[in-house]
């Protein structure tokens, strides 16, 4: 039996929900719905609150719209005066297209934290596997077989899993989410190194010398190189137990194109990232516990929210629901909830 709704500004859970909400009034996400063609825009407004509020308490849509219908104190909390009908909301949702959302969702976290200087900084990016709630049995027949269909199976480091995968990158300091993207759960995640590196770029994220932390799964000699003469970054990626610091230093290539040109400068500063990338390759403990942080924001989204065993089937629907999941945690995360054991707090709620 699902528990009801009954607001109580004395426990914890209702204050920090107020002030989320609270967050989604703003000026800044009612331009970025509006910029993204989401309109009306206060209707939009109402949906996101109605959404947000389900993935905060677990709750399916449906039974959450149920709630709001019954008690005049949760539409108040919410600052809902007319509750929108279960099948307006699903049709608001559906209407709206996987990247128009994406883009949207963007925006307002921008908008949350503002533009980010042209300071240097540490990224950590990560991949988490999206397992849908299918029937394992049922679906057991091979990636082939599954052309029709968007989800596939994948491996996760621990088990088998049907679904999608979900990179996530965020500013190591701030917490910030700075992107997220969603691919076929088959493609291994090495091969979505540099599609993640390159959107950063474009979104600005990626000055020369930031560093980009990443475990083994990210590993490969083409990533390490790729990341330092293309991207002018350090990749702190783990190495696999076959690699060592100096085998990696032998196949990290000096560009030709600085010799033959007399480009001494650019030489020196390739250089300079490979000592920064090795002194960071040898402090490996220390850099676990750092990066164990995007962990406890993966934590949150799939123990402490929802965004696991996510009864959605198509790319579209599961991306606009992880989409929405992010939007909360970058919310949760600028409310200050940034700190370790806040985060497990939370993901354990």
């Amino acid at each position: 039996m699902r528990a009801p709704v009954i607001p109580d500004l004395r426990d914890q859970k209702f204050k920090i929900l107020k002030k989320a909400v609270k967050k989604l009034e703003k000026d800044g996400i009612k331009e970025a719905m509006e910029r993204n063609g989401i309109t009306p825009v206060d209707e939009a407004v109402i949906m996101l609150k109605i959404l947000i509020s389900s993935l905060f308490f677990r709750l399916e849509l449906s039974y959450f719209v149920e709630e709001l219908n019954r008690r005049n104190k949760l539409r108040k909390l919410l600052n809902i005066s007319e509750v929108p009908d279960i099948k307006e909301v699903y049709d608001f949702m559906s209407k709206m297209e996987e990247e128009q959302f994406r883009k949207a969702v963007e925006q307002i976290i921008n908008s949350l934290f503002g533009k980010i200087g042209k300071r240097c900084f540490k990224i950590i990016m990560d991949i988490s596997g999206i397992d849908l709630d299918l029937n394992k049995q049922k679906n057991r027949k091979p990636n082939e077989g599954l052309k029709d269909r968007d989800y596939k199976w994948g491996f996760d480091g621990n088990k088998f899993f049907i679904g999608f995968k979900l990179a996530f990158a965020i500013d190591y300091k701030t917490k910030r989410p700075l992107l997220f993207l969603i691919f076929p759960a088959n493609i291994h995640d090495s091969q979505i190194f540099e599609d993640v590196l390159e959107n950063l770029k474009k979104k600005g994220f990626l000055r020369p010398k930031t560093i980009v932390m990443a475990d083994k799964g990210f590993c490969s000699y083409y990533n390490y190189n790729v990341a330092l003469k293309k991207y002018r970054i350090v990749p702190v990626i783990w190495l696999k137990e076959n690699m060592s610091i100096s085998k990696l230093l032998s196949l990290i290539s000096t560009p030709l194109t600085y010799f033959l040109e007399n480009r001494m400068k650019e030489l020196a500063f390739f250089k300079k990232l490979v000592k920064i990338l090795i002194h960071h390759l040898k402090r490996e403990d220390e850099l676990k516990a750092e990066r164990s942080e995007v962990e406890d924001l993966f934590k949150l989204g799939k123990c402490g929210l929802f965004m696991d065993k996510i009864h959605r089937f198509t790319k579209r629907s599961v991306a606009k629901f992880v989409y929405a999941n992010v939007l909360l945690i970058a919310i949760l995360v600028r409310l200050g909830f940034r700190e370790k054991k806040v985060l497990q707090r939370l993901a354990e709620w």
